[in-house]
C-alpha cells in the first residue's frame, strides 16, 4: 500500500515586523507513488549512540535479511542502513530501542530530532558478482510503530523501495 504523507512535509514561517509578529503553517502533501520495490526484512540489527555526534538522539538501524554483526557487511545480502534521530534517549544504552515516531530524510544532516541523515542513510547490495554496491537516498520517511517499522525510500537509481519490518525494536548485532 502507497501513503501518501510518506514525502509530505510541513513547516512554520514566523512573519515578524517592529512589535508585530505572526506564523503561518505551510503544509505540502506528498504524492502518491508506486513502489519499485516491496522488502519485508526480517533482521533488524544496530547501535546506540546518543548525542555523542549530533543534538539529537542518535540510532543506527541495518535491516537485512541474514542480520548484520557490525557496521561492515558481513555476507552476500541486501542492507538498509538508516541514520535515524530522535527527541527520545535510550532508556537502556546497553539495549537501545528504536523510538516510536516519524522521521523524514534531512539533506544537512543536522542530527535534529525527527531526522534521518542522508549521508548515511543508504542501500548496500553485496553480491558475489558485483561486491559492494552502495546506492544513496535520495528522498524517504521512516514510521516507527510499537511492532516495527515501515519506510517509503527513493534512492538515487531513482528506484522507490517499500521496506517493511515487524519484530523487536530493540538494537544490537
Amino acid at each position: 500500500e502507497n501513503n501518501p504523507d510518506f514525502f509530505g512535509r510541513e513547516t512554520t514561517i514566523l512573519v515578524e515586523h517592529a512589535t508585530e509578529s505572526f506564523t503561518v503553517t505551510v503544509r505540502q502533501d506528498g504524492i502518491e507513488l508506486a513502489a519499485d520495490v516491496e522488502y519485508q526484512a526480517p533482521k533488524l540489527n544496530g547501535e546506540y549512540f546518543g548525542t555523542s555526534y549530533s543534538p539529537g538522539y542518535n540510532y543506527f538501524l541495518i535491516l537485512s535479511n541474514n542480520g548484520a554483526t557490525g557496521w561492515n557487511p558481513s555476507s552476500y545480502d541486501t542492507y538498509y542502513r538508516i541514520d535515524l534521530y530522535s527527541d527520545t534517549p535510550a532508556a537502556d544504552p546497553s539495549a537501545p530501542v528504536v523510538p516510536v515516531g516519524t522521521y523524514h530524510i534531512d539533506y544537512t544532516d543536522s542530527g535534529q530530532p525527527g531526522t534521518l541523515g542522508a549521508f548515511y542513510t543508504v542501500r548496500l547490495d553485496v553480491t558475489p558478482e558485483l561486491g559492494m554496491v552502495e546506492n544513496k537516498i535520495n528522498d524517504g520517511t521512516l514510521i516507527v510503530t510499537e511492532t516495527g517499522l515501515e519506510a517509503i525510500f527513493m534512492f538515487a537509481d531513482g528506484e522507490i523501495h517499500h521496506v517493511v519490518y515487524e519484530g523487536s525494536l530493540v538494537l544490537g548485532y
